[in-house]
């Protein structure tokens, strides 16, 4: 009888022990959970800053485009103002030309 109390004494302590080491184990286990947590936030904070970013700089590049062609629609008005010019000139040209026969 006396043996089988030993026994179970020891057996006792061997599973105090067991759950010690497994509370240990579940505290690192909730610390490792916490961190996890804290990083996704962090990267969910990282990917809204980014989702950010990336709306400004399609608004940079719409600015960019809309002054792309406003200048090209410049460039192409100073080319017809200046074939104009060339035009009226030739036009000058043969008025005066044709004046100065009538003279």
């Amino acid at each position: 009888m006396k043996r089988v109390v030993e026994r179970m004494k020891r057996e006792v302590e061997r599973m105090k022990r067991e759950v010690e080491r497994m509370k240990r184990v579940v505290e690192r286990m909730k610390r490792v959970v916490e961190r996890m947590k804290r990083v996704v936030e962090r990267m969910k904070r990282e990917v809204e800053r980014m989702k950010r970013e990336v709306e400004r700089m399609k608004r940079v590049v719409e600015r960019m485009k809309r002054e792309v062609e406003r200048m090209k629609r410049e460039v192409e008005r100073m080319k017809r103002a200046a074939e104009g010019e060339i035009k009226e000139n030739k036009w000058m040209k043969r008025e005066v030309e044709r004046r100065k026969r009538v003279t």
